[in-house]
Formats: C-alpha cells, sequence, structure tokens
C-alpha cells in the first residue's frame, strides 16, 4: 500500500514537471512568434503592469527602462508611440499622464510604450510617428514661463527650422492645426509657422495679420490664396490662448472655422476646388516667415499638433505638459 502511494506521488511529481517543461515551451515559442512577426519585441529585464490583463514595457531609443517616465521629467521624455499583441492599442491620457488599453481580448496582453525627448539643445522633436523634426536657430530656446515651459522667440532673429514636408501629406484633403501661444508684441507679420518652397509658393502660415492684433490663416496653391482668414482683434498680448483652425474640404468648396480658447471667432466658405498642393515643401519654419519683409515672432510657442481629415498626426511639437 505504502509502495502504491509512493508511485502515485512520483507518477504526480513527473506530471507536474512535464506540464511546467511543456508551458514553458508554448510560452517560448509564443514569444519567439511575436518577435518574428513584428508584433511585440521580447522584453527582458524589469516591467511594470498596468493590471492582471496588460503588461508593459517602457522604452527610450529601443532601450527599456526601469519604470515609466513621469510627467515633465527631467530627460524631457514624452510618450511617441505604443506596439500591443493580441490586436491592442494604446490611447495615451496626457492629463493623467498614463497609457489607455483598447481592445483588450485576451489576458496577459503585451504593450511596448516608446518615449523620445520633446528637445534638447540644438533640436525639436517631431512627437508624431512622421519625424518632421526642427532645429533651433539664432538662440530661439525652451524657457519656462508661468506655470509651463514654452519655445521663446526673441523677434530678432530667432527661429526653428523644420526638415522637408513630403508630398505624401494630403493638405489637399482638409487639416486641423492646434497651437497654444503667447504674443509678446506684434511685429509685422510675424509667423507661429510658415510652410511652403519661398514667397508665395504653396505656403501654408499662421500670422498676425500687419501690425494688428488681429489672426490670419492662409494657405496658397502655387502663388494663389485659396483662403485667406482673417479673424478681428483677436490676439491679446502676455495672454497664452489656444487657438484652433479646421480646414474642412466640402463639395466644390473649403471651410474655415476658427476658434480661440474653445469659442468658435470666425467660420467662412470658400469656393475652390484645388485647395492645395499636394508637393514637397522644403522651406519650413516656425517663428520666421518665407516673405523677408516680413518680421520674426517675438512671444513664446507652446506646442503646435496638425492633423489630417481623420485626425491623425501629421506633426506634433510640444515642450511640456
Amino acid at each position: 500500500m505504502k509502495l502504491d502511494q509512493y508511485k502515485l506521488k512520483h507518477t504526480r511529481k513527473i506530471i507536474l514537471i512535464g506540464l511546467i517543461v511543456l508551458g514553458s515551451f508554448i510560452l517560448y515559442k509564443t514569444f519567439a512568434n511575436f518577435r518574428e512577426e513584428g508584433k511585440f519585441p521580447l522584453m527582458n529585464g524589469k516591467v511594470d503592469y498596468g493590471d492582471e490583463d496588460v503588461q508593459l514595457a517602457f522604452y527610450k531609443d529601443n532601450e527599456l527602462l526601469d519604470e515609466m517616465p513621469e510627467k515633465n521629467n527631467a530627460d524631457n521624455l514624452a510618450f511617441k508611440y505604443a506596439k500591443c499583441d493580441n490586436g491592442a492599442y494604446v490611447e495615451w491620457d496626457y492629463d493623467l499622464w498614463g497609457p489607455l488599453v483598447n481592445k483588450l481580448t485576451k489576458n496577459k496582453t503585451k504593450c511596448s510604450l516608446y518615449f523620445q525627448s520633446m528637445y534638447d539643445d540644438e533640436h525639436l522633436y517631431d512627437l508624431s510617428p512622421n519625424n518632421y523634426d526642427g532645429t533651433f536657430v539664432n538662440g530661439a530656446i525652451v524657457k519656462d514661463d508661468e506655470d509651463k515651459k514654452g519655445i521663446y522667440f526673441d523677434g530678432e532673429d530667432d527661429y526653428i527650422d523644420i526638415v522637408d514636408l513630403p508630398s505624401t501629406i494630403d493638405w489637399n484633403s482638409g487639416f486641423t492645426i492646434e497651437f497654444e501661444a503667447k504674443w509678446l508684441s506684434l511685429n509685422s507679420w510675424s509667423r507661429i509657422f510658415d510652410f511652403g518652397n519661398g514667397q508665395s509658393k504653396d505656403n501654408i502660415f499662421v500670422a498676425n495679420s500687419g501690425v494688428s492684433n488681429s489672426l490670419n490663416f492662409d494657405s496658397r496653391y502655387g502663388t494663389t490664396s485659396r483662403g485667406n482668414s482673417t479673424t478681428n482683434a483677436t490676439i491679446t498680448l502676455n495672454e497664452i490662448a489656444y487657438f484652433k483652425i479646421e480646414n474642412i474640404k466640402n463639395e466644390g468648396s473649403y471651410t474655415h472655422n476658427i476658434y480661440k480658447n474653445n469659442e468658435l471667432i470666425f467660420t467662412k466658405t470658400y469656393n475652390v476646388t484645388d485647395y492645395l498642393n499636394n508637393i514637397n515643401r522644403t522651406e519650413n519654419f516656425l517663428g520666421k516667415s518665407n516673405w523677408t519683409a516680413d518680421k520674426y515672432f517675438n512671444g513664446y510657442i507652446y506646442y503646435l499638433k496638425i492633423l489630417d481629415k481623420n485626425n491623425n498626426l501629421i506633426l506634433w511639437y510640444n515642450v511640456g505638459f
């Protein structure tokens, strides 16, 4: 009887060991398949668990981090994109500063979250997947302003030079501009941004109109303006303000809606069919105009975001949250 009990216990141990080995092999093959198919990179080292259903790993420049970067961290890191297995995807909550994982269909879904620097001493980095980065020129610099960080432009010769914007950007189908800024003075036709190929050559820009406190948005089809929209007395000096400009494609026309601090302040429809050329633009600036007679921007730009008609990021510059 004792011998039979011993054999039974021994058999159970062998079965248990076999199950552990089999489970380890299956887990290994699963991770290997994720890696081979590019779905999810193998994670080594310390990881953080969001909850019992999600396993998170955090990376900077493809190097595993010990923990998720904090909001407004010393390394100026911000969330850029994520990769998940099992068909899940991540939305980043910038107020709560954390990931929202969607379409969880299986337990232990794994997500890699990638972070990058928003800026360094020489460069402003695009937080969109497109990497339309910029270079600080003549002393444009990130500074603390009130309770946030902004890019400071002295109005004399500071600007940011943005890389070429390719013809694959579909401007012609409509897009949305969002930015937060503060004007310290109203230099003549000073720009928040100007994207184009020189003076009056397929430009897209936002400026103060002349030396007035009206906001101007213009878009050029070649040399011809396809929608020159100017608000009335919109800019208040030394005030941080949020602006949103919608460019909506209709049947045979385009509509501009301009908001300040989420209040609609301007709307107009332009009866044009060809709105903008989807071409390579090589002269792209923040704080500087493509017109030589125009002056430089004096103030702070806190962020600039441009989205396509489907609300996918075209570009996004930010220096603090």
